[in-house]
């Protein structure tokens, strides 16, 4: 009898656990990566969990991060599953160091999402939500202004008037103004900092960033 996807998941545990990150390690891991997923059971939680698991310990190279990226896509391809399975390739292939490809698939989930052809759910929403502002948070503290604004504007072509909170849809829109000027793009930044304000028109934060950006761009009378 054929393996479980439960006890391929178990042997890949054990195979983490003993990593020390090598190529050795790698290949070993990537072996029991590719057993797991051509399992009969197999979920996209689980796929989630032992890919992001393995990308997180060792570096896979991009040949094999681009095989079994390939067979997630085949594996899941219906609904939530199909949407949940690009958002794990284009996680998984971020966490493997191939940025454009990675880019590849999550801009194809917000164009098959924005033109209808896939509408996402509420619950994959706010995953990619989640996604999208972590990686710009960590990309403002990195002090890369250029990245940390593509995540945000990631997240507001999801209709975020829609699938967010009003008081997280003000938080983005601050978000994007504050990247707007720091990049000392000031038009922007009042742009989307007025918005922010005809939403929550007592928003500290979007007061600020309208005010200081009227201030450093010379329109004192604005400020």
């Amino acid at each position: 009898e054929e393996p479980s996807v439960l006890a391929h998941k178990m042997k890949l545990d054990v195979l983490l656990k003993a990593s020390d990150g090598g190529e050795e390690s790698a290949r070993h891991l990537v072996a029991g990566l590719m057993q797991c997923l051509q399992c009969e059971g197999l979920t996209i939680d689980i796929a989630e969990k032992v890919l992001l698991a393995v990308s997180s310990k060792v570096k896979v190279p991009a040949e094999d991060a681009t095989q079994l990226m390939a067979f997630v896509k085949s594996k899941f391809v219906v609904g939530d599953d199909a949407a949940r399975g690009h958002l794990l390739v284009y996680q998984f292939l971020s966490h493997c160091g191939m940025a454009v490809a990675a880019e590849h698939e999550v801009e194809e989930v917000i164009e098959t999402h924005i033109s209808g052809k896939r509408v996402l759910s509420d619950a994959v929403l706010q995953r990619l939500h989640g996604t999208f502002w972590s990686q710009g948070g960590r990309c403002f503290v990195e002090n890369n202004m250029t990245e940390a604004l593509k995540y945000f504007n990631y997240s507001l072509s999801l209709s975020p008037q829609t699938s967010l909170s009003k008081p997280d849809y003000t938080k983005l829109l601050c978000n994007v103004a504050w990247c707007h000027l720091k990049l000392e793009a000031y038009p922007r930044a009042v742009q989307y900092a007025e918005e922010s304000l005809r939403i929550a028109q007592h928003n500290v934060r979007a007061l600020y960033f309208l005010t200081r950006s009227h201030l450093l761009s010379g329109n004192n009378t604005q400020a």
